[in-house]
């Protein structure tokens, strides 16, 4: 017979089929990713700045005789960390148990979130019922998660890093529904490959790793959970998309590119825009960390650091410049606000999703009051280099619907990301990280890495660069439906 875990339950409240694929066929599953791995750690990071909370409290090691261990510690009325608790075929490790009176504990969830979320209620719901089947007098249930309204001042203050909120009363109302899910969800598991519906069954099929297929309709600009019944139908392909369906103006134009395989150029629409540009072009592009707890004084939880940019200024006559910082330790916006006065007072300062740069220019005013007049004015007059392609003035059809510059620059150039050592921000802000901040990295190691953030860094701004030219050249084209670049 099988076993439901806490995470099993919740993994088979929004897929069936994805539960039953871990536990049967777990070789089906994609590796875990950079991005995924950082979730966990971030996860693991909060729960220990968790438990600092509670000095006194014991921990349970992990084993087959953890439930046992529990049982004894319990008997000591301290607070417990990882408490294990079986019942009725589910299991759980509560993040944090503490005693309350004579007889009762209160069973506090740790989240890395800055909110409570519904699934968080139906992972303390299975929480409850196993630790209360098993028979533990609970008295309230919490969750405890990042209060992101914190800053840093001096070491962290562990009791402000943390919010809480009793959700005693919103798990009452899920409790009920608690054994028919580990019954259906066990029944699952003992039966053979489930078929679902997306949106139903597989509610988010967007963060399934089982259900979403690779179809062209999912491509379709902005399409969201419009796809589900389409793909449910067995709708995959533009050419397969019912005249019912109702496509907007730049839906309109993404499928018929690709039913002509030919790029549309709005050239009146996109020369305004190239014209409206101001010299000389200054390209930024920032990479910034993010920590759940704050590692540097006047910093929120998951406030972005910014910590190297690249800036490419082009001069009307075509002359390229190029300036680049990296930090190199400590807190690194002293040094990048240095750097930064590369900027010129004048012209446009572009970006790609400017909205992104914008914030980061705008935070370093406020850290730094005594340069925020230059550091407001390059926000200003911040382009977003987006623009042209979330309006389709321009499409590619090997966008595949994306903005994403990742997409966009292979499309009109032939040549993208691949095989540089790090080729997105996630893994900059990590690698950076890694290398700056942890006391066992050699000096090789570091300098390996800082050259390959300095590679990434300066190919988003000269990409940028790329992307200005053919846009300036497809808008001298003279017909709107070009055919396919061959770049």
């Amino acid at each position: 017979m099988h076993y439901l875990s806490k995470s099993r339950y919740m993994s088979g409240l929004a897929c069936p089929r994805a539960l039953w694929v871990s536990v049967n066929d777990p070789a089906r599953l994609p590796p875990i990713d950079s991005s995924t791995q950082a979730a966990f750690d971030i996860g693991h990071t909060i729960g220990d700045w968790a438990k600092k909370k509670y000095p006194s409290g014991v921990e349970i090691d992990r084993g087959s005789g953890a439930t046992s261990v529990t049982k004894r510690e319990m008997a000591k009325r301290v607070p417990l960390f990882e408490a294990s608790f079986s019942y009725n075929h589910g299991y759980c490790k509560t993040d944090i148990l503490l005693p309350v009176d004579s007889d009762e504990w209160d069973l506090i969830e740790v989240k890395a979130s800055t909110s409570v979320k519904d699934e968080h209620l139906q992972d303390v719901a299975f929480q409850r019922h196993v630790v209360s089947g098993a028979g533990v007098k609970l008295r309230r249930a919490h969750v405890l998660y990042v209060n992101n309204e914190y800053v840093r001042d001096g070491a962290i203050d562990v009791h402000s890093l943390f919010a809480s909120e009793d959700v005693t009363e919103a798990t009452d109302l899920l409790l009920p529904l608690v054994p028919e899910n580990v019954a259906a969800l066990l029944k699952v598991l003992e039966g053979h490959e489930p078929k679902t519906t997306l949106g139903v069954d597989c509610v988010d099929p967007n963060k399934c790793s089982v259900c979403l297929p690779s179809a062209e309709i999912l491509s379709l600009y902005r399409i969201g959970a419009r796809a589900w019944p389409l793909l449910n139908d067995g709708v995959m392909t533009f050419s397969a998309l019912p005249s019912s369906f109702k496509l907007n103006e730049k839906q309109k134009v993404q499928v018929k590119a690709h039913s002509t395989d030919k790029v549309h150029v709005d050239k009146e629409k996109l020369g305004h825009w190239l014209r409206s540009l101001d010299y000389p072009l200054q390209i930024l592009d920032f990479e910034t960390f993010n920590s759940p707890v704050p590692m540097f004084d006047g910093v929120r939880p998951y406030q972005n650091v910014p910590f190297q940019f690249s800036l490419h200024i082009v001069e009307k006559d075509g002359v390229v410049t190029h300036h680049e910082c990296l930090a190199t330790g400590g807190d690194p916006r002293a040094q990048v606000v240095e750097g930064l006065r590369a900027l010129r007072a004048s012209g446009s300062v572009l970006a790609h999703n400017a909205s992104f740069e914008r914030g980061v220019l705008e935070g370093l005013a406020e850290k730094f009051p005594a340069e925020s007049s230059w550091l407001h004015s390059a926000a200003d007059r911040l382009v977003d280099t987006i623009v042209p392609f979330r309006e389709f003035w321009f499409y590619h059809p090997k966008q595949e619907g994306s903005c994403s510059l990742k997409k966009i620059l292979p499309a009109l150039t032939g040549a993208g990301y691949e095989g540089m050592e790090i080729g997105n921000g996630g893994d900059a802000s990590n690698e950076y990280v890694r290398v700056t901040y942890s006391p066992d990295v050699s000096p090789e190691e570091k300098a390996r890495v800082y050259a390959a953030l300095l590679e990434y860094c300066k190919k988003d701004t000269s990409s940028v660069i790329e992307l200005l030219e053919r846009l300036r050249e497809e808008s001298r084209r003279k017909n709107l439906m070009i055919d396919n670049i061959t770049p």
